[in-house]
Order: C-alpha cells, then sequence, then structure tokens
C-alpha cells in the first residue's frame, strides 16, 4: 500500500498514458485505423489534409475528457460503494457485539 500511494504522490501512476492494444481484436482494430488514415491522408489535398488533423485533435480531446469522466464517475461510484461496505460492516458487527453482551 505504501508504495502505491508513493507512485500516487510523485504522479507515477498514469494508467491512461500506458496503453497499447494488447489483445488481438485491439490489434486489428488499431491496425485498420491506420490503414484508413493513410488512405485518407493519401486522398486529401494539403488544405483539407489540415481540416482533417484539426478534428482528429479535438477528438482525441474529447475521448481524453471522456475518459478521465469516467474514470472520475466510476472512482466515485466505487468509493461509495466501498462506504455503505464499511456501514453495513460496522452495523454487523455492533448487532453482534450486543448479542454476545452478558
Amino acid at each position: 500500500m505504501q508504495n502505491l500511494l508513493k507512485a500516487l504522490w510523485y504522479g507515477n501512476l498514469n494508467p491512461c498514458e500506458d496503453f497499447s492494444p494488447k489483445t488481438p481484436n485491439e490489434k486489428k482494430t488499431f491496425q485498420k485505423y491506420y490503414e484508413y488514415t493513410e488512405k485518407l491522408e493519401a486522398l486529401l489535398s494539403k488544405d483539407l489534409l489540415e481540416l482533417f488533423e484539426k478534428r482528429e485533435d479535438l477528438a482525441t480531446d474529447i475521448h481524453v475528457e471522456a475518459e478521465a469522466n469516467a474514470f472520475i464517475n466510476g472512482y466515485c461510484l466505487a468509493t461509495m460503494l466501498m462506504i455503505e461496505v464499511f456501514e453495513q460492516s460496522a452495523k454487523n458487527t455492533t448487532g453482534r457485539q450486543k448479542n454476545n453482551a452478558p
């Protein structure tokens, strides 16, 4: 636990920066994406290519923001679930202690 907290403190936990396709399906999808991008770039004029690249940059920004929001929502949900579990556990422990009292 201490190592994980240190890694968090020093900014060494960056799961979104560590993404690379791992499964065959992910690799196939990435490969298709790059193939289509190369084909499209070959067909576009310089002006249209610039427009396409700007659009791709905005799409990336949108995806990053959406992933960050999904992570935050998931983290909040997990935290609320843990609080509920701990509260229920405390109630069960208190109830058992009352039942075992002389």
